[in-house]
């Protein structure tokens, strides 16, 4: 770090070089705890919907541990090879060829942990926003706005998972380099709709999905966003229409009762029956399920 980004950190924390005196004093200390700090510094972070939103989940804070330790890193590089080009300057004719040595193999070590914390920065902030629906559970126009690192189909087969009554559908991904600031700016544009309006990690909104092409449309395609984006207008929803044609169709819904009542028993039977063979079993071994 350069003496002009020190003296811009510490005007922005509001640190006087009384205040750094003595937290050098205290870096021992630091150091020693440095694990748990960090992780009441996070927490921290995490309990307020604001910064939770822009933090994304602990899987963006754990990349940022490590952004941080490569950080640190680089800084223990950048100090040896101060020190090390104090020797190239006091080194005699013999001794000069060893420390430049030493300071080429540093500059290389730099260059990569710098290659190191580039990659890192570009996988926390490097994502996809996805646009979803969920009519059986929530009704029309209300759409989810969402950030995720994986694949956009992993995330919302996770999502229409047992806590929903229907599965999710996809109307738009996003791709982009910079995925919690862009999903921070499309959700300001929506912010009075926002069904929750007292925890900002629920992301759901009540509004048309034109509306959201609208917004997403003013986006600058190469700098908010990569590539093209496809919507899907209309949501399948297929489980949800299935099971309202077997609640509007009388004979319908009787042969599904029958039907399901027959899975029902047989998935009772095969698990009496395995129950059984266990309980054989473990009488055969002297009832305890181990051998005698």
């Amino acid at each position: 770090m350069s003496p002009m980004e020190q003296e811009q950190r510490l005007k922005f924390l509001g640190l006087t070089a009384h205040d750094v005196e003595a937290l050098v004093a205290l870096r021992p200390l630091f150091e020693t705890h440095i694990a748990a700090i960090e992780d009441a510094f996070y927490d921290e972070l995490l309990a307020f919907p604001e910064t939770a939103q822009l933090l994304g989940d602990h899987t963006t804070v754990e990349r940022l541990k490590k952004l941080q330790e490569a950080e640190k890193e680089k800084e223990l590089i950048r100090v040896a090879m101060e020190e090390a080009e104090k020797r190239v300057a006091a080194a005699s004719a013999e001794q000069k060829a060893e420390t430049e040595k030493e300071l080429l193999e540093l500059r290389q070590k730099l260059e990569e942990a710098t290659r190191k914390e580039l990659t890192i920065a570009q996988q926390t902030s490097k994502g996809r926003i996805y646009v979803i629906s969920n009519i059986g559970s929530f009704g029309e126009g209300v759409y989810k706005i969402g950030l995720t690192r994986r694949a956009a189909n992993e995330r919302v087969d996770e999502l229409s998972g047992a806590s929903v009554p229907f599965e999710f559908d996809i109307h738009a991904v996003i791709e982009t380099e910079n995925a919690p600031t862009l999903e921070y700016k499309i959700h300001q544009q929506f912010l009075a709709v926002r069904m929750n309006k007292i925890n900002l990690r629920k992301e759901f909104f009540r509004v048309s999905l034109n509306e959201i092409r609208q917004v997403v449309g003013k986006l600058e395609q190469g700098k908010d966003f990569n590539g093209a984006v496809t919507w899907t207008e209309k949501a399948k929803a297929q489980q949800y229409y299935e099971s309202l044609d077997i609640d509007h169709d009388a004979e319908v819904k009787d042969k599904w009762l029958k039907r399901t009542r027959l899975l029902a028993e047989r998935r009772e039977r095969a698990a009496f029956r395995l129950s059984l063979a266990e309980d054989l079993q473990n009488r055969g071994h002297g009832g305890n399920g181990q051998e005698t």
